[in-house]
């Protein structure tokens, strides 16, 4: 027993070699990960979001004109409703950068590592399991290990699902911005020549708006934890003929 027990634990440059394998793996993980977060996040910022910041610019512009038909008071509390919108619109598009970027990333570095891990395979299952060095197949479970993980994260935090929330309620915020901008330009100044007409239709308007923001009050965020119990290397090891 002793003599098997000698024979199984790695000698101590068996260990120097699969510490130096996991090292290099976490930092290939990280290098790729941040370098397509980067580029996805910069990407994200040039050429989807800023478009609508310029739209943003033009409605705000607008909005901050007085109105002769509304009292300054009204005015006031359409600007304030508009400017809440956009502070809560501003807190979810930052939270879809943040998940479509990581979500990017996150498959980016998965693709890697698999295209990393399906060379590894054909080159154990060609030699056999018993045939092949220590190192490559420790080498082979690390990124057998990553690439599980990888598949892990994208399942227990649903990054995708996340995204795509958090756009529809960028896109409901917005939606609400342009109802007072489109009231404001059109609608409040042609509605009656009454002047008390014209307050009671923008209190009423007002109290429309206030009813959006609430039902919009809230945040999302999703996580499934079910998906860890999944985490298996199993299927790997199995193709490579270590099971």
């Amino acid at each position: 027993m002793a003599a098997k027990l000698v024979t199984w634990w790695p000698t101590l440059n068996q260990l120097v070699k699969q510490a130096i394998i996991i090292a290099v793996c976490i930092l290939l993980n990280i290098g790729c990960f941040f370098a397509i977060y980067t580029a996805a996040g910069h990407r994200a910022e040039t050429e989807y979001l800023k478009p609508y910041q310029q739209a943003d610019s033009l409605m705000e512009l607008e909005i901050r004109q007085p109105y002769p038909r509304l009292s300054s008071f009204r005015t006031q509390v359409f600007q304030y409703q508009y400017y809440f919108l956009q502070h809560k619109k501003d807190f979810f598009k930052m939270r879809l950068v943040r998940f479509y970027v990581a979500y990017i990333g996150i498959v980016g570095s998965s693709l890697i590592m698999t295209l990393m891990l399906a060379g590894l395979l054909a080159f154990i299952a060609n030699r056999g399991w018993a045939n092949t060095g220590q190192s490559t197949r420790f080498l082979f479970v690390t990124v057998a290990l990553f690439t599980t993980l990888h598949a892990s994260i994208l399942a227990v935090f649903n990054l995708e699902e996340n995204a795509t929330n958090n756009l529809h309620l960028f896109n409901d915020h917005k939606g609400v911005q342009i109802d007072i901008y489109d009231y404001m330009t059109t609608s409040g100044r042609f509605v009656a020549t009454d002047s008390a007409k014209v307050h009671a239709n923008a209190d009423s308007m007002i109290h429309t708006v206030n009813l959006q923001i609430k039902a919009l009050n809230r945040v999302f965020y999703s996580i499934n934890q079910n998906s860890i119990n999944d985490i298996s290397l199993d299927p790997y090891l199995s193709k490579a003929g270590a099971r």
